[in-house]
């Protein structure tokens, strides 16, 4: 991804202070999905923040992610403009967590980076299952995000 970035960087002729400037006013989204709320384990899932299958986009939180209170309110703030759902997905602290590619892509362009997901059972299974809705509302999620950042 660095490669790439400092490619477009120098085809569109930036100096390093707009490459700089750049980084610090833009921002990815990681996107992936995330643990649902299972039926059969509602213990595993945190009593308070868990995310649901069509409860629309699961914003990410944990160490192991790049999402921090920036990058979510930064994605909140356009999730709400184009009225996009989304609900907060913190794991249970007894659980064990994995881990996405945001966090270090964060860390090795010093960018902003927010991890988001679908809501869905099975993750890593040969049976994922995860809402119909919940694809639209990705659309949505991604759309927005692109057209504001894109301002």
């Amino acid at each position: 991804i660095e490669q790439v970035l400092r490619k477009i960087e120098n085809a569109l002729g930036l100096t390093d202070t707009q490459k700089f400037a750049a980084r610090e006013n833009g921002m990815v989204l990681s996107v992936d999905n995330g643990h649902a709320l299972h039926p059969a384990h509602p213990e595993l899932a945190d009593p308070e923040y868990r995310a649901i299958m069509n409860g629309g986009i699961a914003i990410k939180h944990h160490v192991n992610y790049s999402t921090d209170g920036l990058s979510s309110a930064t994605l909140k703030n356009i999730l709400n403009a184009a009225n996009v759902p989304y609900q907060d997905l913190y794991n249970k602290s007894d659980v064990r967590c994995g881990s996405t590619l945001g966090l270090v892509t964060a860390r090795t362009l010093g960018i902003k980076a927010c991890d988001i997901g679908i809501a869905q059972l099975a993750m890593h299974s040969a049976c994922e299952t995860c809402g119909s809705a919940d694809v639209a509302t990705m659309q949505k999620c991604i759309s927005a995000f692109l057209t504001e950042l894109g301002k």
